[in-house]
């Protein structure tokens, strides 16, 4: 068959004819919605990462793992609620800020704990306060999360409805 000719018979004019659509992905020409697509698989890798490695490690205990993470999900309505009481700007702003700095005090507890030095007492409580880092960061991916899809909609505020589509397809 030639490139040209049609697959699926044509049924009557061109207003009924029987197409098929297939699925291509479209570019996003919003810098502003692209950067909140990287910005967004930058968060998630490296929430995955720290909670796989603690996971890994063993270093904290059962309860913490995934009932607490599945419990900060079930937030979400209020967590985006939060987003349109202020900015959701600033909410992602906070949030990033929450994650940032108990990732680097979660790191630093995880080298301790991972030390083979450390007595029993000091373990427990490093490991208790690693919990709670974790806890907290999920906090966070969780406010970032129920925020950034709104956020990224919202950079493409005049754009057809095609970058719309392609922009909820990419996230």
């Amino acid at each position: 068959a030639d490139e040209k000719t049609s697959l699926i018979p044509v049924r009557g004019g061109s207003n009924s004819s029987l197409c098929i659509k297939i699925y291509q992905s479209s570019l996003i020409h919003s810098k502003g919605a692209v950067v909140v697509l990287i910005w967004t698989s930058v968060i998630t890798i490296s929430t995955y990462i720290l909670l796989n490695a603690t996971i890994q490690l063993n270093a904290v205990s059962i309860w913490a793992k995934q009932p607490i993470q599945n419990f900060i999900f079930l937030f979400f309505p209020v967590l985006g609620y939060l987003g349109e009481k202020w900015t959701r700007y600033k909410v992602i702003i906070v949030s990033v800020s929450i994650m940032a700095t108990t990732y680097v005090m979660s790191l630093i507890l995880l080298i301790i704990i991972v030390m083979p030095d450390v007595h029993h007492g000091i373990r427990s409580t490093i490991e208790y306060l690693y919990t709670v880092t974790t806890l907290i960061i999920l906090f966070g991916f969780g406010l970032f999360i129920s925020n950034i899809i709104q956020f990224g909609t919202d950079q493409l505020q005049f754009a057809p409805s095609h970058h719309l589509a392609a922009f909820s397809h990419w996230f």
